[in-house]
């Protein structure tokens, strides 16, 4: 009892720093764009957020002056990714070909204004956890904006609902981040400048002044606390994912895409008068578009994640323009699209479905009403997963589990199990298994490998490599590279390479180098291999608590390796170790351990396709 009131108590105390005001919270620093700015290197500074970091001139145009006075020799070269009335969920759908392409040193995020879209938690964590996985060296430092809606919350003291939820995942990620509020409250209070009109004449866009204070607080904030935190220059290490769903898999696909009928037909955008009318705004978030007149046009969009979304500009003022939208065969949820009357003109904006479970998933759209000389116009489909367009049936993708011996995939076993019905599962066994005994115990190891992939619906293949005396040779590379090639799989999870045992080592070495022969994209995880793996940190952990059971059986299917059945014993008391891990921890449940290949990018995971327990509280495959 007395442990669980300690644990409360710090969880509340953690709660509450996280629902602070602090000008400056230096967290890790930003150790590598620091040594490129004093080294006198090109450092390619990137800005994501919405239009307060638009702005021009600003607070953006203004930082990027102080970094060329302030680091004279350093080449500053500016990575503008700011795009009016969008926020951290955007931000993670457009991270790669806005931000990430153009290779940066340096990422400010700016989204507490504009919000999360409703996917905060989601979209920050994948905002970090994308850009580490590109360039583990890339820092990131989150700025907190505000307008007079704020005000409120921000003078007693209080972060926003969004800054907490940023805060709590910046401190998880070691991210600092810099809070303008308190410097521009404190001039106000005092009497110094008024909100409206000297600081922000509209109550959010700051005029020159306002931008003034936020660059001068930014200043303060790097010189001050930032870059004196700033340790050895070292990539980033990705600690477990904190939140379900974590938009690792983004897709922005154009319109045009899917809708290929008459019913729809392409915007243009160098006449439209609706997509000219904001145009910056409107084409940055659009792309292009399709548009329709007719009601009854219907599509349909594929994809395997957990959010649809799509970015359009409504037209009618007055009666709605009405889609509705059936999911997974589920009853059409109307959606209407109505122009609310603003100076500037047609807005873009953005629409979501409801967050899914991770999984496959078909979205019919069908035009219901367009009001008489109206348009419906769709510029990108929005998704977090993966895309499979219209009327594509999704194959299932392969994903190989690559093992020294016949039973070493028995720490995947679970993942395997929860995996058969979504991914074509294959299994590399690196050795004979046979050790000294070439005739009879290597028919028998074949023959237990065959039954526990049989019940996996897994294909096995063969490297042939000796038991005890396996190497990563140039035949047995080569003879990995021939499978790579013709099964073309996903991802691939082998040993951690600092094992114990040589062969496990022996066989990632030799699975490390066909992939890099093979040269393509694919996903590479070790997996924790009881106590063998030295220095493992895992990063996914997945809940196998349902399917244990049916692991212990499959388990025991290795008979002869399983004697007096301590080979099951230790693997199922290792799973139950590794759920106290999970969050919230469990108790008498299992979980599997998972890190990725941190030379290699990461994309679309597939720990996060794995299909969730139909308890809702319980989550199959995320960290701690």
């Amino acid at each position: 009892m007395r442990a669980f009131h300690v644990l409360m108590v710090v969880a509340m105390a953690t709660v509450n720093v996280l629902a602070q005001l602090l000008e400056c919270t230096p967290r890790n620093g930003l150790p590598n764009v620091y040594a490129k700015l004093k080294a006198g290197s090109e450092v390619r500074i990137a800005y994501l957020g919405g239009s307060i970091t638009e702005a021009e001139p600003g607070w953006r145009s203004m930082s990027l002056d102080w970094f060329r006075k302030e680091f004279p020799s350093a080449k500053v070269v500016e990575i503008n990714a700011a795009i009016s009335g969008t926020g951290s969920e955007f931000g993670a759908m457009r991270l790669r070909d806005d931000v990430l392409v153009k290779r940066p040193d340096l990422v400010f995020v700016e989204f507490r204004v504009n919000g999360g879209g409703g996917f905060a938690r989601q979209s920050v964590e994948g905002i970090i956890r994308k850009i580490w996985s590109d360039n583990a060296r890339t820092d990131i430092c989150f700025v907190y904006t505000l307008n007079e809606s704020l005000c409120a919350t921000l003078r007693a003291g209080k972060q926003s609902d969004f800054g907490q939820v940023a805060e709590e995942i910046c401190g998880r990620y070691g991210s600092p981040s810099v809070d303008f509020a308190p410097e521009v409250l404190a001039q106000v209070d005092s009497g110094k400048l008024s909100f409206k009109p000297e600081f922000a004449p509209d109550g959010t866009h700051p005029g020159t002044r306002g931008h003034g204070i936020y660059r001068d607080v930014l200043a303060r904030a790097l010189t001050g606390k930032i870059f004196p935190a700033s340790g050895k220059a070292d990539p980033h290490a990705l600690p477990p994912f904190d939140a379900r769903n974590v938009w690792m898999a983004t897709e922005m696909v154009p319109a045009s895409t899917v809708l290929k009928d008459a019913d729809w037909q392409p915007v243009d955008a160098a006449t439209d008068t609706v997509y000219r009318s904001v145009f910056r705004r409107t084409n940055n978030m659009l792309r292009g578009g399709m548009w329709t007149d007719r009601a009854g046009a219907s599509f349909t969009v594929r994809w395997t994640g957990t959010v649809l979304g799509i970015s359009t500009i409504p037209t009618s003022e007055t009666e709605p323009l009405v889609c509705e939208v059936a999911v997974d065969g589920g009853k059409p949820i109307p959606f209407e699209f109505r122009h609310g009357k603003n100076p500037w003109g047609f807005l873009s904006h953005f629409r979501y479905l409801p967050e899914l479970s991770a999984g496959d998933h078909v979205a019919v759209f069908t035009v219901k009403r367009i009001p008489a000389g109206q348009r419906f116009i769709l510029g990108q489909f929005l998704v977090a997963g993966r895309f499979h367009g219209p009327d594509e049936a999704r194959a299932k993708d392969a994903v190989i589990f690559a093992g020294a011996h016949q039973d070493d995939i028995i720490s995947s076993l679970g993942t395997m199990i929860l995996m058969k019905n979504t991914f074509d599962l294959h299994v590399i066994d690196f050795t004979d298994g046979a050790f000294n005994d070439k005739n009879e115990g290597l028919k028998i190891r074949r023959a237990e490998e065959k039954a526990v992939c049989d019940a996996l619906g897994a294909k096995i293949h063969e490297v042939g490599e000796s038991d005890g005396d396996a190497y990563a040779s140039r035949e047995a590379v080569a003879r990995i590279v021939k499978i790579l090639e013709e099964v073309k799989p996903r991802a691939i999870v082998t040993h951690w390479p600092l094992e114990l045992h040589d062969d496990h080592m022996m066989t990632t070495a030799a699975i490390l180098k066909a992939v890099r022969i093979v040269n393509a994209p694919c996903e590479v995880y070790f997996h924790e291999y009881a106590y063998d793996s030295k220095g493992f940190a895992a990063t996914y952990l997945v809940d196998i608590s349902r399917v244990a059971a049916e692991k212990e059986r499959l388990i025991r299917l290795y008979e002869s390796q399983n004697k007096g059945d301590g080979m099951c014993r230790e693997e199922m008391l290792n799973s139950k170790r590794r759920a106290l891990n999970l969050w919230p921890p469990k108790f008498s449940g299992y979980a599997e351990a998972f890190c990725p290949f941190v030379g290699r990018a990461q994309g679309p995971c597939i720990f996060t396709e794995i299909p969730k327990d139909p308890d809702p509280g319980t989550f199959p495959a995320w960290g701690r």
